[in-house]
């Protein structure tokens, strides 16, 4: 069985990478909120708008995480974690901590003053090895408020 490796995605992991976001998306059972294209995604990834590391066994991709830098007010440079997914049967064998440590070295390099993420609440294997396995810190002081695609492109009509 060949070693697990995690590395920096290139763009000629995009196709593969996207097939991943379509295991995410199936596993929080929101196929209707997903319409990503691949070309979208190297569109993505060609801007230089994320950072994703994949975890790969062999020519297969098992896992990703999909990060991007963000700049709080309060702290300075911090690095968002959007994704962190690795497929059902790679799970609990330290893939998805191989990817984790992946992106905390990146903040780590890019002096980010935090590393955030969120998971959802149904989520409880993931919100176990947060905060049991990472130590993480859960917060609760914050809603989370977004406009969708149809009230940014109506901006501003919709008030």
């Amino acid at each position: 069985m060949p070693a697990i490796n995690v590395r920096r995605a290139v763009r000629s992991d995009m196709e593969a990478l996207h097939g991943l976001f379509v295991g995410l998306v199936t596993f929080e059972k929101a196929e209707g909120q997903f319409s990503l294209t691949v070309k979208q995604l190297q569109g993505g990834f060609d801007d230089n708008l994320f950072t994703a590391f994949v975890a790969e066994e062999g020519d297969a991709l098992l896992g990703y995480a999909l990060c991007y830098p963000r700049y709080s007010t309060w702290r300075g440079p911090t690095l968002y974690l959007e994704d962190i997914y690795v497929e059902k049967q790679h799970r609990r064998c330290g893939v998805g901590f191989k990817l984790f440590d992946a992106v905390a070295k990146l903040a780590k390099e890019k002096n980010a003053m935090r590393l955030e993420w969120q998971v959802q609440k149904t989520n409880t294997g993931a919100i176990k090895f947060y905060t049991e396995k990472l130590r993480a810190e859960q917060s609760d002081e914050r809603i989370n408020c977004r406009l969708d695609e149809t009230r940014v492109s109506g901006w501003p009509k919709v008030c």
